[in-house]
């Protein structure tokens, strides 16, 4: 699979709750070393929001793998806040090599046009409100362009294992 589109991800009951945690986590603009960022990025949503963090994450192996077995996956989850004063550019343009699959879930109400994911030399995917976007982490990637504010969920998928059922 190089990506995957999952357009009305949450519920709408959900997304309220998911906009109500976005507002409430601590943010910080300063990146873990050996790590690149731009923006605000929160906290890791594992420790605080368990229920949400596992519900997320099995609510994406759903969608992109369906349910035919059970998954057992390290993930990382944040919310990440981009704004017009950040300026995307081609150096922004990478990979997520510490992850096997990762993506974003755009949670902007009304985004400006050209502020989704560019994936070089495949195509752009459009920012369009919970919409959920999981590509494969060794493609090259970036922010197509920022705007007052792109709030996304940010994903990473460390490690995942299936285990099949019998049909």
């Amino acid at each position: 699979m190089d990506y995957k589109i999952i357009d009305n991800f949450f519920t709408k009951k959900d997304l309220n709750k998911v906009l109500e945690i976005a507002d409430v986590v601590k943010y910080s603009d300063t990146p873990p070393k050996n790590v690149f960022w731009v923006g605000e990025r929160s906290e890791s949503l594992h420790k605080n929001y368990a229920d949400f963090f596992n519900y997320v994450g099995s609510k994406l192996i759903q969608f992109t793998w369906g349910n035919h077995f059970s998954c057992n996956y390290n993930l990382e989850l944040a919310f990440h806040k981009l704004t017009s004063k950040h300026k995307a550019n081609n150096s922004w343009f990478h990979q997520d090599k510490d992850s096997i699959f990762a993506g974003v879930i755009y949670l902007s109400k009304n985004p400006s046009k050209n502020t989704g994911t560019i994936i070089k030399d495949k195509k752009t995917i459009a920012n369009k409100y919970n919409r959920a976007v999981i590509y494969n982490s060794a493609l090259t990637h970036r922010v197509e362009n920022t705007f007052d504010t792109r709030l996304t969920l940010t994903f990473f998928f460390n490690k995942l294992s299936f285990n099949y059922a019998n049909t």
